[in-house]
């Protein structure tokens, strides 16, 4: 194990390699999972709107504001918005296994993403709370946290930690390299 950090031209060079080997698969998985996900969420606004709106009089304003206002549309819009981020996270879990695993394949990748969908949920749950608080303390505070925790998901899939675990460690991993 290397004592120093790699330079810079190293770095850049082992990721283009790295790239290269997985972006067909990454892509593939992204653009599946992405499909998925505006399938599933468009079609459950637009069967509300189709649905809802038909026979409605929506020409004046406040015909329109009593039809958005209406309790079964913001009840299917708000089921749209939990499927968003049920896809999201499970479609998140799959490309991020896609590109950790060198072994998955696309349906593989998809696979695990539905393994890590629940600690996705947790770690992004804990992540924008914590960097939320530091944007709340100040600006400065928020990007450092940001940052010290970005490597907090790959090491929650790569080295197969916990949601709190996987925050700590990318915080570790962090530390001391800043300006490197």
């Amino acid at each position: 194990m290397k004592d120093q950090v790699s330079t810079i031209n190293e770095i850049f060079s082992e990721t283009w390699g790295l790239y290269k080997q997985r972006a067909l698969p990454i892509l593939l998985v992204m653009l599946l999972t992405g499909f998925l996900c505006a399938v599933l969420v468009g079609g459950i606004v637009f069967a509300a709107f189709t649905f809802l709106g038909s026979g409605a009089d929506i020409s004046s304003p406040q015909d329109f504001q009593s039809f958005l206002l209406n309790p079964m549309l913001i009840g299917t819009v708000g089921v749209a918005f939990i499927a968003a981020i049920v896809v999201g996270c499970w479609s998140q879990a799959a490309t991020l296994a896609a590109a950790v695993d060198n072994e998955l394949g696309i349906f593989g990748a998809i696979k695990a993403g539905f393994t890590y969908f629940m600690s996705i949920l947790w770690v992004g749950g804990l992540y924008t709370a914590i960097i939320s608080t530091g944007f709340l303390l100040l600006i400065i505070p928020g990007f450092f946290l940001m940052l010290s925790l970005s490597f907090a998901f790959y090491i929650m899939i790569e080295e197969e930690r916990s949601g709190l675990d996987a925050i700590i460690a990318s915080h570790l991993y962090v530390k001391g390299y800043w300006w490197n």
